[in-house]
């Protein structure tokens, strides 16, 4: 059986929405055992606690390689050469850039390509690092695995070489997001995050390609016929704090386990981005039987008329499209059934079989 090497050395607690993407896959493929897994982990205490589910398949790497910036002197330089004596015959590298000099093939997972198409929203470290480190992972690939058609629309016009190897495989959604909330569990997440009784939600970082500004416009024209109608924001709180009007909560992360049930208590979720690769928390939101008003773009490719759409440059439309999923009941259940039944489609099973399909075309290209 060939020994498939699986990066997982991006994941630092809490995860983001690309280090949950890279985690659950690891997770769904470990669990198939349809190759002799190898995952790469940093290495130090805690480092089992990131993917528990991994035992003997974890690769540790050295403890100074937790950080940023040494994880990627590790990948530039004495990573090869451990891949190299591992005898690995495939190294997927699941957040964006890879080693260079690998002595087997690589599948490479892009998730958006924000430092190109909106640069404006990326920190200069990011755009230098990234615009430095794309180009050659993406070239070297033997495959390159994206979570959309928009994405590979926009990966294939920026580099044309990369169209004959590129591969759509959407994201998916865990079981506890699908699972009905109990009363108890619903209790437990309204008193630990002091959750008001009505509430729209965001989540998410609070970096401007997220439109925090155009969330909270479109609620503060709704507070007038919905007074008692407050706004959740949940994720990092930001390095600034400004001053939040009356009837604004911010939660900090909250914890996967109780992600679900948050989604569930909410109004409706609002994801307005201004640029999103897949956008997962729309998929966890509709399983978890949450309303959404979401920006188009990827997030139509799964999610259909199961949400609703706005223009995340007018707030106002962001408004008038959630404005019906308050005021008209059946409308509401209508929306909900229908992202429930939506997001069944989109398991990680389902992610982690169509992924392995492609080390397999790989492994049998080389051989």
């Amino acid at each position: 059986m060939p020994t498939i090497a699986y990066s997982a050395l991006v994941l630092r607690p809490p995860f983001s929405g690309v280090e949950k993407s890279v985690a659950e896959l690891a997770r769904a493929l470990l669990a198939r055992r349809s190759f002799n897994y190898r995952l790469l982990l940093p290495g130090g205490s805690g480092s089992a606690a990131l993917l528990p589910e991994a035992g003997e398949a974890v690769w540790p790497m050295p403890g100074w390689c937790r950080g940023r910036a040494g994880r990627i002197l590790h990948e530039l330089t004495l990573l090869p050469r451990q891949v190299r004596r591992a005898g690995i015959a495939l190294f997927h590298a699941p957040a964006y850039v890879a080693p260079p000099r690998l002595p087997c093939p690589l599948v490479l997972s892009i998730y958006d390509l924000h430092v190109y198409t909106h640069p404006h929203f990326c920190t200069p470290a990011n755009r230098l690092h990234y615009r430095a480190r794309l180009p050659g992972s993406i070239r070297r690939a033997a495959a390159i695995i994206v979570p959309s058609r928009a994405t590979r629309d926009i990966l294939v016009a920026r580099f044309p070489a990369a169209a004959a190897k590129t591969r759509v495989i959407p994201l998916g959604v865990s079981p506890a997001y699908l699972a009905p909330a109990t009363h108890a569990s619903q209790s437990r997440v309204r008193q630990r995050y002091s959750l008001p009784a009505r509430f729209l939600l965001a989540v998410g970082d609070p970096t401007p390609r997220k439109n925090r500004g155009g969330i909270r416009q479109a609620w503060a024209a709704l507070r007038a016929a919905h007074p008692s109608l407050h706004l959740v924001l949940a994720g990092a709180p930001g390095r600034a704090a400004p001053a939040r009007p009356e009837g604004i909560h911010v939660t900090g992360y909250v914890d996967e386990e109780d992600l679900p049930v948050l989604y569930g208590l909410a109004e409706a979720l609002l994801f307005p981005s201004f640029d999103e690769g897949f956008g997962l928390p729309v998929l966890e939101a509709m399983a978890a039987g949450c309303p959404v008003v979401c920006s188009d773009g990827a997030a139509r490719e799964f999610a259909g008329d199961a949400v609703r759409y706005c223009n995340p440059s007018e707030p106002a439309t962001i408004a008038d499209a959630l404005r019906p999923l308050l005021d008209d009941p059946a409308l509401r259940r209508a929306v909900i059934a229908a992202g429930r039944h939506q997001a069944e489609g989109y398991t990680w099973e389902h992610t982690a079989t169509a992924t392995e399909a492609v080390y397999a075309d790989v492994l049998g290209h080389k051989r």
